[in-house]
C-alpha cells in the first residue's frame, strides 16, 4: 500500500479500520479478514456515447470528463455500495437535464455554461459520500450525420445571404 491510496480492513465484512501505508500481516483463523484499497489520487471518469434530445428534440450524442478525488476513503466505501458507479450515474443525470432544458442553438453557444451546471448539480450530490468533484467538461457534441448536412446548409444560406447584402451595399455605394 502506498501514500496515494488507504486500506480498509474489514474483518468478517465490518469495517474494523483504516490502515496506514506499511506492510501488515493479519491472522484469520475463523475470520474473514480482507483489506480494499481506495485510491486517495486524482481520477478521471468519462461519460461516453450519451444519446440525448434537446429541448427542441435535435438529436446528440454527448461526451463528457470529469476529475475526482476521494477526500473520506471511509465514507466512499461505507455510504454507498459502488461510489465510482454513483458518481458515473449522476453525471449521466446531470448532462441529461442540462442538455434537455436548452435548445441546440443555446448548447452551442455556450458550453462552458452546461460545465458549470453539471458541475453544481453534481458536485453537491457526491460530496457526501466522501468524493470531491474537482471539475467536469462536455467534450463533444456530436450531431448526427443529417442534422449536420442541415446545419451546412443553414450556414451556407446566412453566408450567402450577407455576401449579397454586402455585394448590394458595395454597389449602392458606387452610384
Amino acid at each position: 500500500m502506498c501514500a496515494a491510496s488507504a486500506g480498509l480492513l474489514f474483518v468478517d465484512g465490518k469495517l474494523l479500520r483504516v490502515l496506514q501505508p506499511g506492510a501488515y500481516a493479519f491472522w484469520n483463523f475463523q475470520k474473514n479478514v480482507s483489506v480494499e484499497l481506495i485510491e486517495l489520487r486524482l481520477q478521471s471518469l468519462e461519460v461516453s456515447g450519451q444519446e440525448l434530445l434537446t429541448r427542441d428534440k435535435v438529436s446528440l450524442r454527448v461526451n463528457l470528463s470529469a476529475t475526482i478525488r476521494v477526500s473520506d476513503p471511509v465514507a466512499a466505501r461505507t455510504k454507498v455500495a459502488k461510489y465510482m458507479d454513483y458518481l458515473y450515474r449522476e453525471l449521466q443525470f446531470g448532462l441529461r437535464r442540462s442538455v434537455g432544458l436548452k435548445t441546440l442553438d443555446e448548447l452551442l453557444a455556450d458550453k462552458a455554461a452546461m460545465d458549470g451546471k453539471i458541475f453544481a448539480y453534481v458536485a453537491g450530490r457526491v460530496l457526501a459520500l466522501g468524493v470531491e468533484l474537482l471539475g467536469v467538461g462536455v467534450k463533444d457534441l456530436i450531431l448526427p450525420g443529417e442534422m449536420k448536412e442541415i446545419l451546412n446548409s443553414v450556414v451556407q444560406a446566412e453566408k450567402a445571404a450577407q455576401a449579397n447584402v454586402i455585394r448590394r451595399r458595395e454597389e449602392a455605394n458606387s452610384w
